[in-house]
This record gives C-alpha cells, structure tokens and sequence, in this order.
C-alpha cells in the first residue's frame, strides 16, 4: 500500500478570469472618470474604478502565489500533512493517529459553491477523541482549504485505511 497521498487546492473559474475582467472594468470607469467634468461623477466612478483595481490586484496576487499542494503521509504513530507552495514545504503538521476520533467530509458553504456551473468544493473535518466539535483538518494561514470532491473522498479513504490499520496494531 502506498505510504503517501498528494494534491493540490481548488482554485474557482472566478480567480482566473474575474482577474481580468476587473482590470479591465478598472481601467474602463478610469477612462470615463478622467472624461468627465462633474466632480460628483469623477468621485463616484474613481471610486468604482479603485473597488475594481483593489479586486484585479488581490485577484493577480492570488494567482501568482498559486495553490497549496498537500501531501499524506503515515507512520505507525502519526499521520504527517506537508503543505507545499511551488514545491517548497511551507509547513508540517503532525497528527497522532491514537487521537483522531472521526474523520467526516465537509462541502463547500460559500456563495460561489453554490452557483449552478461549479464543481463542489470540499474538505475534511477531523474530531479528536478529547474534543467536543470537529475542526477542519487541512487549515492554512487561517482559512480552511477546499479541494474537489474526488480528492476529498480519496484522500478520507486513505486515512479512514490508516485508522484501521493503527486498530490492529
């Protein structure tokens, strides 16, 4: 059986092509506050024109810094989760195998979860046998990583086989 398990974020449609389309809507209500004499509509479309450049920025440096990828691994004692950015290990985290109590699949709860033409994103929620709630299992900087579905169910799987393999030892 394999002793590692790999991949990588998912990234929505959204950071790729509403990026652009920021931009653009940027440099067009630039344009057209730069053509009008109203100091009103100079102030209200500078204003719309900033929103959409403040979104292409945070949108390109989204991009550039590209998804996580995760890599699974287990020893007979702990469970190893490595999160690389552009393969540089960015950070480790070390799970006891004796202290997982459950391991469930969590969706996606967001707004653009939710639109019609995206793929479901989710992620795992692990409870620990001396907790009371269940805390996501693959957190980075602060906010909860999404994969797909497939991944997901893989990767829970892969560690539900790790579970029961630390019961028989």
């Amino acid at each position: 059986m394999d002793t590692t398990l790999s991949f990588q974020e998912d990234f929505h449609a959204l950071w790729r092509y509403g990026t652009w389309i920021a931009a653009g809507l940027s440099l067009l209500f630039a344009l057209i506050f730069w053509s009008l004499t109203n100091p009103l509509w100079v102030g209200i479309f500078r204003l719309v024109a900033f929103v959409f450049f403040s979104f292409a920025v945070f949108g390109l440096l989204k991009r550039l810094s590209g998804p996580l990828q995760l890599v699974i691994s287990r020893t007979p004692e702990d469970i190893i989760i490595e999160y690389r950015k552009k393969e540089k290990v960015v950070h480790v985290e070390k799970i006891e195998r004796a202290t997982i109590g459950d391991i469930t699949i969590s969706e996606d709860s967001s707004f653009l979860s939710r639109l019609p033409a995206t793929e479901q994103s989710t992620t795992l929620f692990i409870h620990f046998q001396d907790e009371e709630q269940s805390l996501p299992l693959f957190e980075y900087d602060g906010r909860t990583l999404f994969f797909n579905r497939s991944s997901m169910l893989e990767a829970d799987r892969y560690l539900q086989n790790s579970m029961s393999q630390e019961s028989q030892i």
